[in-house]
Order: C-alpha cells, then structure tokens, then sequence
C-alpha cells in the first residue's frame, strides 16, 4: 500500500458525512419565480444549449435574488464538486476514476486517495482532511475550489471541531466566483495568504496526467505502485528545487513591494486617500452586494401578486371569449334539449382555471394586506411591474454571465501544453458553438436591458468577450440604489484596492519566507548530521550498511548544498529583512567523517531518516 493514499475503508468511515441528503436539505423552495425560471429555460432550450452544462459549469437552481445562505448562496451551485453526490457518477467500467490530492505549497505530496467509480464526492476531501489534522498540528489555510461551501459541510461532520483551518478558493478558480465570495474567500483578499495561488494541486495533477496512459488497464495493485512511483518523483523533484521556489518567491514579492510602494506614496499625497480607506470601500462594497442576494420578502410577494393578477386577467378574457361561443341547440334537437346552451370542455376548463387563478390573487391580496384590487393603472402596479422587468434583466444577465465563463475554461483547455490534436478540434468546435449562444444570450440580455426604466446601456459582443472574471458582471445587477457615485465603483479606484491588497501580500510573503529559510536551513543541517551519526552508530555492525547509508548521505547532501545556493541569493538580494541563520556547531562534510557529539537530533527528524534506512535495509535484503 502507497503511503501516499488512503485506504478505501479510511475514505469510506467519511460517506455517511456531507452526503447528498444534506445538500439536499439545503435547497431553497421554488416560490413564485418559478415562471420567470420556466421562461429562462425555455430559452436555453430555443438556442440548443442543452450540451452546455458538460463542464464545470452546473446549471443554477435558483433564481437571481432568491440566494442560499450567505454570500456563497450563487458561485458554488456552479461548480459540480459541490452538486449533488447523486450527480457525480461515473461510467460504469472505470473502477477508480482519478485520484483526490492535498499538497503543501511549496509542492510536496501531502496525501490522496482514489476516487473509485464516483465523481468528487465530499467524503475524500473530508478523509484528507481528517489525515492531515491529525499529522500536523496548529491552524492551516487550505484552497479548495468550494472552500467556500466546503467550510460549512466541515462544521456538521465529525473533524469539525478538532480542524483548526481557515478555506479559501484557489486564485483562479476564484475569479469564476461571484464578487461577494470573492471579498471573502479570494486568496487576494485573504489576510495571511501571502502571494500563493492555491493552484499546486493543479500544477501536480500535469505531472501525473503522464499515467494515465499506463495505469488505465492495471490492476489495483500495480496502479498504485505507479502512481507511487510518479508521487516520490514529484516529492524529490520539489524537494530539489526548494531553493528555487523561494528565490523566486521572495524576488517577486520585493519587486511587487518596490512597485507598489512607490504608486501609493503618491497616490496618498495627491489624492487625499488613506491606508484604511481600501478596506472601507470593500467593506461597503461588500455589504452593498449581500443587500442583493435576496429579494425584500414584501416585493416578492409584490410580484407574485401582479404576476397573479395578470393570469386571473387573462383566463378572464378566456372564459369570456369561450362563454360567447357557445350556442344553443341547433334546430332539430330533442324537445328536452331546446332553450338550452351546449357546454364545451374548452369553456368547463377555462372556467376552471378563471376561479383557480381567483383564488390564488384572493390569497396574496389577504397576505399583502391589499383593500381595493391593483389595476393596471394603480401606482403600485406600475413600480411592482417595473421590479418584474428587472428580474427578468437579471436572469438573462447571469445566463449571458454563464456562457462567458464557460468560453473562459474553454479558451484555458485549448491552451494547455499536453492538449491532443483531437480534443483541440473538440474544444474550437464548441467554441464556435459557445460564441453562437453567446450571441443569442446578448440579444435577450439588450432587449431586457431597453425594457428598463430608464433603460440599461446595452452591450456589444466584443465587449463581453473581454469580460475576463466574473467579478466584473456582477455591478451590472443593478439595485435599488446609485451607486455610480461610490468611491469604491470608480474603476480607477478599484484598480487601486486590488494593488493594494496585492501590497499587503507581498508583504505578507516576505515575512513568511524570512521564517521558512531559517527553518530550512536547520532542517538540512540536522539531517545531514543524522546520516553522519548513523552511518557511524551501524559500522561496527554491518560496514556495508554503514557505506550505503553514508552514500545516500551524500546524495542527500548534494541537494541541499543546491538548496544552499539558492538561499544564498535570496540572502545577497537588496532589500532582504530576515536574519540569518548560522549552525550551532562548525558544520561537518563529508569529506571529514568523524564521531558527532552526544547531541540527539529533534525526535521528528530521526524518525524520517530512520524509516529511510529501514527501507534501504529491507531493499537489500531482497537482494540477498
């Protein structure tokens, strides 16, 4: 068994957890939207876009204004790892369809485990995670593509209480969240995120896509001896380049702080702004949006009362219309028939539903309070009819919103390094598609645009192709307040709210790294003084082994001196605040092997070399 991934029973202790019956619970309840939602759909199904929810994408089960709980109530009804488990399926002839990953940030394997016959159920994030609370203690910061939802499904389960974490949404997974998410669970946002994206696990899974092709006919046991065998390549190859990725890391934080810092000096001394203002403005900006989220319960009620009325009228004109054509017996007719109207089942039935119809408008009006009916000239049909027009402009922009987001991954998949021949065809065939029913969306979105009072500035299909985050459709769902002379809707001083969380991160990822050279630079010291103590503790005992083990110590010594290397620079760069760490003890090579002093190594360190050399050893005896 891998020790990079858990068995099934371990994920399996975690199904009853976060199943689907629990999403389900969730659902809001259809209200009197539902008509406005029929009509939506009936739309996507006039423009053929029924293959259009294949992707990331889930179709939305909620209207605009109806919301969940919370500002995560629209962005992760999107994502499909947060659909119903009855809709994560898989094709029946695939046992185990991928595998669910952890990785720290720096890029080493922290866990998995195989995601058999299933899509992304919630009991493998909640096995990892439950794995990981337990190996590693103190508070964490994980992002995970619904950390947003995800945080709420961990509350209810059994780790809820034992993981100290804090969820976030990877950087560019995020920006297919809406802006209210994003305020929140952006890693751009996010005090303590410093500049990292969240994205490893993806940059993993580019690297062990490469098996796929090797292990899709294994059997259980050599699939995971590959997948084994890809994972500790992986770990070596990152562990190697440890140096690297904080050189890089720390150049460009200083270069986004000498950038920045000198911007916002000025733009302090000029424009009259201060540090604070940026968290005002997105906090206003933030409570601006959650006012959204969900209709006043007194106009939905409004709406259906109109949207009631208007059908009562019209079954009226029906029932009228069908009372007038009936006729009396035609000459002929048996005497007990004379005088008498005929009744058609049209006109049973339109009369049928005038009294259903009146029934229904009886009910609102008892729930709104209403004395004397509304008419179509009444002052609060006018405003309840207009509310009724900007719902419907709603709805057609988060239809247009949808199918720019799904172009959006499209455009990311076509792009990417490994892409085959086919599927790039695939991928600029539904594109073409994509950009028709885009199109077709745009229309329907300007034509409820006009509808308004005033009218909405209508938008052009070069426009919205530019559109590049989602962030940016959500100010177009207008309210029932200006907001265009907020300080925060200045697109220049959104601009600078952005750089200037983008300062605090680098700042923050300054300080981070100062603390993980020191802690580096120890951790290689002590390890390879362990090689050194071991190789001496086995010599009397078994010279070979001694040989073995202090041959590894010298491989492993090899990696680190690169890492060294790479942290010297780090160290040389103009602008380096961390303090520099010096070994206890004049530090010895290789190429001075002798007897350490007494002094033991940190228990946890020992315990890593340790399982080395019992693997070594077991290696050998095989050989033997």
């Amino acid at each position: 068994m891998s020790n990079y991934i858990l068995s099934r029973g371990e994920v399996d202790a975690f199904a009853d957890e976060g199943s689907a019956k629990s999403h389900q619970s969730r659902r809001p309840k259809i209200s009197a939207q539902d008509d406005d939602e029929d009509e939506h759909i009936e739309m996507q199904r006039a423009a053929g876009e029924a293959q259009e929810e294949i992707g990331e994408w889930v179709t939305k089960n909620v209207d605009i204004g109806q919301g969940l709980d919370g500002v995560i109530s629209v962005c992760v009804e999107r994502w499909k790892a947060n659909a119903d488990d009855s809709k994560k399926g898989m094709f029946n002839c695939f046992e185990e369809s991928g595998i669910f990953l952890a990785c720290c940030r720096h890029g080493l394997i922290l866990i998995g485990c195989d995601m058999v016959a299933s899509g992304e159920l919630s009991k493998y994030p909640l096995a990892v995670l439950s794995h990981i609370s337990q190996k590693i203690p103190g508070r964490k910061m994980i992002g995970y593509d619904i950390g947003c939802a995800f945080k709420k499904t961990i509350t209810r389960t059994s780790i809820g209480k034992q993981l100290d974490a804090q969820f976030v949404v990877p950087a560019m997974h995020g920006y297919a969240h809406n802006r209210p998410c994003q305020l929140k669970h952006h890693p751009k946002y996010v005090l303590g995120a410093g500049i990292e994206d969240f994205e490893t696990c993806e940059r993993t899974f580019s690297l062990t896509n490469h098996c796929a092709s090797i292990t899709r006919l294994a059997t259980a046991y050599h699939r995971h001896q590959i997948i084994d065998a890809q994972l500790r390549q992986c770990d070596s190859d990152k562990y190697a380049s440890l140096g690297n990725f904080m050189l890089n890391n720390y150049t460009q934080a200083l270069k986004i702080v000498d950038e920045y810092r000198d911007i916002f000096s000025q733009v302090y001394n000029l424009q009259h702004i201060k540090s604070g203002d940026f968290e005002t403005w997105q906090k206003e900006e933030g409570d601006y949006l959650s006012r959204l989220e969900k209709e006043p319960e007194e106009e939905s009620l409004a709406m259906a009362y109109v949207e009631a009325l208007d059908r009562w009228r019209a079954a009226s004109v029906e029932h009228r219309a069908e009372y007038s054509n009936l006729r009396p017996p035609s000459t002929g007719s048996a005497p007990e028939e004379c005088g008498k109207r005929r009744v058609k089942p049209t006109y049973k039935a339109a009369f049928e539903k005038e009294g259903q119809c009146l029934e229904v408008v009886c009910e609102l009006e008892a729930q709104l309070g209403v004395d004397a009916r509304w008419t179509e000239e009444s002052a609060e049909y006018k405003a309840t009819k207009e509310l009724l027009r900007t719902r419907k402009y709603r709805l057609a922009l988060d239809r247009l919103e949808r199918l720019v987001v799904q172009r959006l991954f499209e455009l990311q998949k076509g792009h990417l390094a490994s892409t085959g021949y086919k599927l790039r065809v695939q991928i600029a065939k539904h594109l073409k598609t994509r950009s028709e029913a885009i199109r077709n969306a745009l229309q329907t979105f300007n034509a409820a645009a006009h509808s308004l009072n005033p009218g909405h500035e209508s938008l052009k299909f070069n426009d919205v192709l530019q559109y590049s985050f989602v962030g940016e459709f959500d100010l177009l769902q207008g309210a029932r307040e200006d907001i265009r002379e907020k300080p925060w809707a200045s697109p220049v001083n959104r601009i600078l709210t952005d750089q200037y969380h983008k300062l605090l991160r680098a700042q923050e990822e300054i300080q981070f790294l100062n603390v993980e050279i020191n802690r580096v630079m120890e951790w290689m010291y002590r390890e390879d003084r362990l090689y050194l103590a071991k190789a001496e503790d086995v010599r009397a005992v078994d010279q070979y082994l001694a040989k073995e083990i202090e041959h590894q110590g010298k491989y492993q010594h090899a990696i680190h001196d690169s890492i060294r290397v790479a942290l010297q620079k780090v160290i040389l760069l103009p602008g380096f605040s961390g303090d520099l760490w010096t070994p206890p003890t004049p530090e010895t090579t290789y190429h001075q092997i002798q007897v350490l002093p007494a002094t033991e190594p940190e228990e946890d360190v020992e315990d890593e070399v340790v399982n080395r050399i019992e693997d070594m050893m077991h290696v050998m005896d095989r050989l033997d």
